[in-house]
Parts: C-alpha cells; structure tokens; sequence
C-alpha cells in the first residue's frame, strides 16, 4: 500500500482535476451548467474532509518512562524537552511540517482564577477571601503567606505534596513572569527561537499558565498528530483524565515502558482504564532499552519476556517492540549531540548486541506503524472519498454523453427523448421527497432513542454510574484517630487537610472508574448509530437502484449507455471522526466533570461556634470541666465531614447532569444530524445525473448547427478529460487495496 499521505496527494490532485472539468464547462451556455453545481458543492465537501483528517497518535505511559525521548527518535529531532515537570497537565502536540514553529496556547484569566478558587477550599485563613483573583496583588500576597504558614503535614497527602499546594504556589510564583504575556491567546516561537518553548514546558512555575502546546517539526510525517501526554501515574487525577479526554479522539496508542523499571502497578492500572474506555485494540507498546540499566542480551530478553507475560493479562497477544529510544536519537542527531553524549553514544554502539537488537526492533516497529496508519486510514476515509470521486465522475460522464446525442439528433428526435427523460425525473423526484420525509422521522425517532438512553445511563436514582458515584462518596472513612490533637487553634488546617483527602480520593474515583464507564458508553452508542444508520440505508439504496434501472432501461439503453457499477456499490457512511472533524465537533471535556465545588467551610464553623459556647459554659460559668475531654473539635469535625459528603454528592450529580445535557444535545444529536445528512447526500449522488433539469436544453435545440457543434466539441473535450480522470482515480484505488 502507498503511503497514507503521497495517497492523500493524489486525491487532492484530482479533485483539482475535476474542478477543471467545471472551468471548461464555463464555456457552455448558461442552460447546461446548473448540473454542475450540485457536484462542485459535493466536490468541496469531501476536499474539506479529507484536507481536515488527522491520524492522531497518543504517546503514553508512566513518568520517567521516555516518552518524550521516544518522540524525539521517532521524528529524528530533539523537539521535546526531556525530564520536564510533572505538575502540570499539558498535551504536547506534534506535527510534520516545513519548519520548526511552537505554538503555546495559554489559559484565560478565568480559567486561571477557577483553579485557584478550586484549589483554596477549605484552605486555611482564606476563609474570608471570595473569588480570588490572581491580578490582585493582595490575593496572592495572602496566599502566599497562608502557603508558607502551613505547617508540613498539611503540605503532604498520600505521602506527596499536596496537589493544590503546589498548584497555588506554581501560579503565585510564575505570575509576575508571564503577567504581560496573559494579554494574548499565544505565544509563537519560530525557526531559531523554537527551543525557547522549554522554557514553559521545563518549569512548573511557567508550564502551570499553559493549556496546549502545539509544535510543528520538520518531518515527513504529514497529517499525523503525535501527542506527547502526561505521566499516567501523575499525582494530580485531573491529568488522568485530561489524558483520556485526548485518547478519545486518537486513532493509535503507543504505551511507552521503561526498561529500568518494567511495567509497574500503575501500569497495569491505566492500561485497565484504556480497557474499559473500549480502545485497548489500538495499542502498540514500546520497551524503551536504558543500555546502562542492563548487564546483558539475556538479562535484558528475560525482562521483556516478563514484561510481556505480564502485559498478556490486560491484552491478549500484545504487539510489542524493544528498542532505546535514546540510541536512536543520538544516532540520528550525531553532529548536533554534547560531548558528553557523544562519548556515551559511542560506548553504546560498540556493543552491537545491544544496538543490533535495538536497530533491528526500530525497523520492524517503524514497518508495523507505518502500515497501521495507511491501512486502517484508507480503510476508515480515503476508500470512501475515493468511491464518492469515482461516483462524481460517474455522474459527470453521464450528463455529458446524454447531452452530447441530444445534440447531435434532430429536433423531432431530441424533444422526443428531452419528454421521456423527463417523465421518468418526476418519478424520480417523487421518490427523492419521499426520502427526505422518511430520513426526517428517522432522525426524530433514533434522537428519541439516543435521549432515552443517555438519560438512563447518568440517571441520579436508577443509574449504576451514578449510584456508584454517590456510594463512594457516603461510604468515604475518615480516620478519626489522625485528629486526636486537634484544638480550637488548627480546627481550620484539620479540616482543610480531610477536606483535600476525601476530594482527591473521590477525583481519583471519578477518573479510573467513572470517566473509563463514560467513554466506553459514549464510543459504544456512536458505533450504534452508525449501524443503526448503515441497516435503514439498504432499503432506500435498493429503491434508488430500481428507480435507476428503470431509468437504464428506458433511457440509457437507447442511448447505447448503461448503469454504470459505481452506481451499485453499497453505502458507506462516514466514520464518526471524519464527521466531528468536519463540523469541529468535540467530545465536553470529561475533566471539566471533576471541576466540582463545595460550600460546607461555613456550616462547619458554626457548628464549631455552637461547640465552644458549649464548653465555655460547661467550662466556666458551672465550673465543670469536662472530665473526659468531649472532643467539641472532633464534634464539629465530623458535622463538616457530614455536610462535605452531602454537598459534594449535590455539586458532583448537578456537574453530571450538566455533563449528560451537553453530551445529548451538542454532541450526540449533532453526530446523528450529521450522520443523516451524511446518508442524504449519499444516496442523492446515487442519481444526481437524473435529476438535472433537461428540459432546459429545448431553447439549445434551436440554435444553428454552428452553436450545437461547438457545444458538441466542448462535451468532448470534457469526455476526454473526464475518462483520463476517471483512470487515474482508478489507479490509486488499486494502489490503496
């Protein structure tokens, strides 16, 4: 199979051809060219989808794994920043292109000052502060005083710093640098200052105002995205998801495993997220060889064997390649590396048990990519649009012959054959509003369906997502014992210590167990409707098909024509991604599901105040001290606890109901439109030559031969043409089987 991109190529250059077909029909009369813009709109619908599809590659895996380094090999250019920070939750995407141009796009001020609002809730001494803004001096100022007051138990949670710590101490730090630059969408670094790029991605004070980092490099990977993601094992289960959220729109997976670790339990549980998203086919694995980690070939085949036992767990005959990624970018930059690589490049490629295997891998990895990505892209887009090319030119070839023995007949004999061809478009025309109407009750009902369906899956009451959701949550246990030294003093940091567990256990819930459950729905219902949609089409297309036989035989027959063979392939609609890429239609980001916000900070503290007029009575005006210290703290701490629960089930089942609309009404039922207009247009191509309006050609047929002639030469031409065309589309069909 030819290359994916020299294919694409191709097809660009006959559509360019038939656009030409249109310019030399410009010298017709005005009576013969309405047929033509039907085509020429069809023409620059599938020009636009094909120009607009991305094969979309996510690079993933756990941090420290190489992913970046593998990128780098694989596209021969040291682009991305090795080693760069974990805090934050950019995407880095590649693409082929002339130059080297880095695009940073950077989070509104609002966007900015809602993941600090997030971050501060419950945050100690902040209790007064509503709707922080980080262009104000004083905000940050306090912020950073309350940050550097905590104490380090409250900067630590699951043995780690606390996420919303290093959040906020990322922006506050990185905001008097970047301030100037929040006035633009983007930065762009071109050619000679590209590199300076790492500056953002290689500091967490910097990358934390980035949203999406888009890079060109000159490459001959065309129309091939390559995304650079997250550590699957960030900390942070924001990052989880808005890795997730991308895996929803790639075509192909590579999952990235280090040699010096093998596959670890983090692994092993963000490949089971991948499996029950429903996308564990589209994976390939990379074990990137650390050379300096391994003392031999056999040491070294005894770890990837392990690893590939363990890997068969979570898929059945994984596709596997082990390669150093580092090698080979060293090997493909040799004039460009530091010296000290270059010494540690050549110790490497004299062992040549290590670099032989290594190379070999590389070879067979490329090979396996490279026919992955033409074959099931071909397959998914380019078959179709070269199938609706060839029904174009089909059609185009039709007119053009019928026009030309109309005009090359005599008048009695032409108004004759202009009345029948007629009578038999009226039919024709008859079936096409029947079509119409019919297809139009299709979408209401299928729209029902489709609504009915998501309703119940995100149903609050009788849904098990969200039935699962919410047992989490009033099953969460605080453990107490933690908290026995609390006192009226630390009441605040206590409670903005439980608060981040019990948010962060719930956000990690949402994004291994929940998130995976939705998209797995949502791929699964999108499959439905296609075939859904493909099973109504047959008998509409069978209808099509008579009424265009009958046409055959009693018009093109007599013409010495006949039914051409494109008019009897089956229907093939569009793949789901073609159409959201044309309509750019996206998926709502899952992630923003997580965005959830409580208010129990003040219902805890007046509990709190309840407690200690409580024990202030108690304590001095009965003059009875409290013998077995009644934990007041602990009182107030659990009543908070109580009402986190509650609001946070409230704030999570108000986000999904949120997330469910969003998904039926700017999602689903805009595929299911597009998927029906879709078919509409397919099944008009299939007799669109039969429905140009011929009775115009009857004020032509009383021109002076000298006109018919020269129509009858331009018809020609345009034949000639057209067949050459017609050959050529042919040709790069067999070269895509």
């Amino acid at each position: 199979m030819e290359n994916y991109y020299l294919l694409k190529k191709k097809l660009f250059k006959i559509i360019q051809d038939i656009n030409n077909l249109f310019l030399m029909a410009n010298d017709l009369k005005e009576s013969l060219k309405p047929a033509f813009y039907y085509w020429k709109n069809t023409l620059n619908s599938v020009n636009k989808e094909i120009s607009e599809d991305i094969i979309r590659v996510a690079v993933v895996g756990a941090i420290k794994s190489g992913k970046s380094t593998f990128i780098n090999s694989f596209l021969e250019g040291d682009y991305l920043k090795r080693g760069a920070g974990v805090v934050t939750s950019i995407v880095t995407r590649l693409r082929g292109g002339e130059k080297l141009k880095a695009t940073l796009f950077l989070k509104s001020i609002e966007e900015i000052n809602s993941d600090i609002n997030r971050a501060v809730i419950l945050l100690p001494s902040l209790n007064k502060l509503e709707d922080i803004d980080i262009r104000n001096s004083k905000n940050r100022i306090t912020i950073d005083n309350v940050l550097n007051s905590l104490l380090g138990d409250e900067l630590i949670s699951d043995n780690t710093r606390n996420i919303n710590s290093v959040l906020l101490s990322s922006y506050i730090k990185g905001y008097e640098k970047v301030k100037d630059l929040l006035k633009h969408e983007t930065i762009i670094y071109e050619d000679d200052e590209f590199k300076k790029h790492h500056d953002f991605t290689g500091d967490d004070n910097l990358a934390v105002f980035l949203r999406d980092i888009a890079l060109e490099v000159k490459s001959d990977f065309r129309d091939i995205e390559i995304a650079d993601c997250q550590g699957s094992d960030s900390v942070n289960p924001l990052h989880l998801a808005m890795i997730e959220d991308y895996l929803m729109v790639t075509h192909l997976i590579i999952y990235v495993i280090s040699s010096r670790t093998g596959l670890r339990r983090a692994d092993i549980r963000f490949l089971n997220i991948i499996k029950k998203m429903g996308i564990i086919d589209n994976i390939i694995f990379i074990i990137n060889i650390d050379f300096s980690e391994h003392d031999s070939m056999d040491s070294l085949n005894t770890l990837i064997e392990k690893i590939k036992g363990d890997l068969s767990i979570v898929k059945q005959n994984p596709q596997i390649f082990s390669l150093s990624g580092l090698y080979n970018l060293f090997q493909a930059n040799t004039n460009k590396i530091s010296l000290k690589d270059t010494e540690r490049f050549k110790q490497w490629d004299n062992d040549k048990n290590f670099t032989d295997f290594s190379n070999k891998e590389t070879k067979l990895f490329k090979k396996s990519f490279t026919e992955k990505i033409n074959k099931e892209r071909y397959t998914l887009l380019l078959q179709n649009h070269i199938e609706r090319l060839n029904l174009i030119l089909s059609n185009i070839l039709h007119w053009i012959r019928i026009n030309q023995d109309i005009f090359t007949r005599d008048k009695e004999s032409a108004y004759k054959l202009i009345d029948k061809i007629n009578y038999h478009q009226n039919k024709m025309n008859q079936l096409k509003d029947m079509i119409k109407t019919t297809l139009d009750g299709v979408v209401l009902k299928i729209k029902k369906e489709a609504g009915y369906e998501i309703d119940r899956f995100f149903d609050a009451k009788y849904g098990e997502l969200l039935k699962d959701l919410t047992n989490f949550i009033r099953e969460y246990n605080v453990s107490y014992d933690k908290y026995q030294k609390i006192d009226n003093s630390n009441f605040l940091n206590i409670l903005f210590m439980v608060f981040n567990e019990f948010r962060e256990a719930i956000d990690h819930y949402i994004a291994e167990s929940i998130n995976p459950r939705v998209m797995h729905f949502i791929i699964n219902y999108e499959r439905k409707i296609k075939e859904e949609l493909s099973a109504i089409s047959e008998p509409y297309d069978k209808m099509i098909y008579e009424a265009v036989s009958e046409y055959s035989i009693a018009i093109l027959e007599n013409l010495s024509l006949s039914l051409n063979e494109d008019q009897r392939n089956s229907i093939d609609l569009l793949d789901i991604e073609s159409i959201k890429g044309t309509l750019s239609l996206k998926l709502p980001p899952i992630h923003t599901i997580m965005r959830y916000s409580t208010t129990i900070k003040t219902e805890a503290m007046l509990k709190l105040g309840f407690y200690k007029v409580k024990k202030f009575f108690r304590e001095r005006i009965f003059k009875k001290k409290d013998s077995k210290n009644i934990r007041s703290e602990i009182g107030a701490l659990k009543h908070g606890i109580m009402k986190m629960k509650r609001e946070t089930d409230k704030s999570i089942i108000y986000h999904f109901k949120d997330y469910k609309e969003n998904i039926k009404f700017q999602y689903m039922f805009k595929i299911i439109d597009a998927l029906v207009n879709n078919l509409y247009e397919i099944l008009m191509e299939r007799f669109q030559i039969y429905f140009s309006d011929i009775s115009k050609i009857n004020e032509l047929i009383n021109n002076n031969q000298n006109d018919k002639d020269k129509i009858v030469d331009i018809l020609k031409e345009m034949e000639k043409a057209s067949n050459k065309i017609h050959e050529e589309l042919f040709s790069i069909k067999l070269q895509g089987l």
